[in-house]
């Protein structure tokens, strides 16, 4: 699968980063349903 191939040549720097900014746009979601 050319997923598997892209996910591998994916540095850990970048999919950790990646991930942070996942949590924060799920957070701030998180956040709206809060407040509302």
């Amino acid at each position: 699968m050319p997923s598997l191939d892209i996910k591998s040549e994916i540095d850990a720097h970048e999919l950790l980063n990646g991930i942070g900014q996942a949590n924060r746009i799920v957070n701030n979601r998180f956040d709206f349903k809060g407040k509302e």
